[in-house]
């Protein structure tokens, strides 16, 4: 049986490798062949090259990474017809380039995006009519269920990449209200108008506030501003929410760009970048785990990973997770609402019941053996029939 190739590197936080080998044996676990393919590493790239020039290469599947040694061999898969599966995520923050030099590549790639929201807009975006599905993330389905009592301490889990401006400094609370004051008066009234009906209207994706063909000159087009407003709602939702916890609560604070936070907090932790393992080791132990998220973005696979482990989640909305979990989550959208969310939890009313819940839904519908089948199927909606198990589930 041919191979299904998913991609691997190293990474600081060791992110993709965790994600490419859940999804690795989910492929598995459904009874097919599964390699991993690390360009840094001779042995796997000669290994790929020569199932590659034999034939016996039935899909390349990314984790939001792009691998140097598919590139470089692009043109020849495309001849083979060898189906390429990006599996994105939904960051306008970091750009659409990198899609287009993905069908540069591979045409008929599948880009995979985690809200359909983006899934419709993306040919606007990318300027290309290509192949796009929605397919959010999975969890594996060997966690442990934590059944002893968690410590007191609740989790945050979140970076927050520092905006170009800061030169590498994270930025402060008040940093994107004073950096749109500097823009021209067009560009921070049109940015303020489209984060008011962002908030106002949970529907709505970013990319339906402004027209593509919009251009304000100076270098700011819709891109831009797609970008800007990405970076305030997204990453400035993770700084109130951290602002919130720094004032009453204890918790543990993982991920970097938290050093404004971190002078002034007595009685948060900031462990800054760790790795997945411990991480989930954290999620385990916690009281709950704080998720900040703006409503156009689907789920992360902490809320995932965080039902199968059995700590509660709090969650800024989206329309995903009402419709997945439902009230198995707790959701906030202020400081007054998050410290409810915590006193609800802490207080140990009817909570047992609604983390079952929300871990039977994950291994109902979530698992990454799950998402195997699924990607199967999208890929023979588009052409690729893969045979097997992923073609008769």
């Amino acid at each position: 049986m041919a191979a299904i190739y998913i991609l691997d590197e190293p990474t600081l936080q060791g992110t993709v490798s965790r994600l490419a080998n859940e999804l690795s044996d989910g492929f598995r676990k459904i009874g097919y062949v599964v390699k991993r393919l690390n360009g840094a590493e001779v042995q796997s790239t000669r290994l790929f090259l020569d199932d590659l020039h034999s034939g016996q290469i039935s899909l390349i599947l990314s984790v939001g990474l792009y691998s140097s040694v598919t590139l470089q061999v692009s043109e020849f898969c495309t001849r083979q017809k060898i189906p390429y599966f990006y599996f994105g995520f939904d960051n306008p923050a970091v750009g659409w380039e990198g899609y287009n030099q993905l069908l540069d590549h591979f045409p008929d790639a599948i880009i995979s995006f985690t809200s359909k929201q983006f899934t419709k807009l993306a040919p606007i975006a990318v300027r290309r009519d290509k192949s796009y599905c929605t397919l959010a993330q999975g969890v594996s389905d060997t966690y442990k269920f934590s059944t002893g009592a968690p410590t007191r301490v609740g989790l945050f889990v979140g970076n927050v990449p520092p905006h170009p401006n800061m030169q590498g400094v994270s930025p402060f609370p008040e940093f994107y209200d004073r950096l749109w004051e500097s823009f021209p008066s067009s560009v921070s009234t049109a940015l303020l108008s489209m984060q008011q009906q962002c908030l106002i209207d949970q529907h709505l994706s970013p990319y339906e506030l402004i027209a593509p063909d919009t251009d304000f000159g100076d270098g700011f087009d819709y891109r831009r501003l797609m970008l800007e407003l990405d970076y305030a709602m997204y990453f400035g939702a993770r700084m109130n929410t951290v602002a919130a916890l720094v004032k009453s609560h204890e918790a543990v604070i993982c991920g970097s760009g938290w050093e404004y936070f971190q002078q002034s907090s007595g009685k948060c932790r900031f462990l800054g970048s760790i790795p997945n393992g411990e991480v989930q080791k954290l999620l385990s132990r916690a009281c709950y785990l704080v998720n900040s998220m703006t409503h156009f973005y689907a789920c992360s696979e902490r809320i995932l990973e965080a039902a199968m482990l059995g700590c509660p989640v709090i969650s800024t909305s989206t329309e995903f997770l009402r419709d997945e979990f439902g009230d198995s989550i707790w959701y906030y959208d202020d400081a007054d609402s998050l410290k409810a969310a915590i006193w609800n939890i802490k207080s140990g009313k009817g909570v047992y019941q609604r983390i079952q819940r929300a871990r039977e839904i994950a291994l109902a519908r979530h698992t990454w053996s799950l998402r195997a089948i699924e990607i199967g199927k999208i890929l023979e909606s588009h052409g690729f029939d893969l045979g097997g198990s992923l073609s008769s589930s």
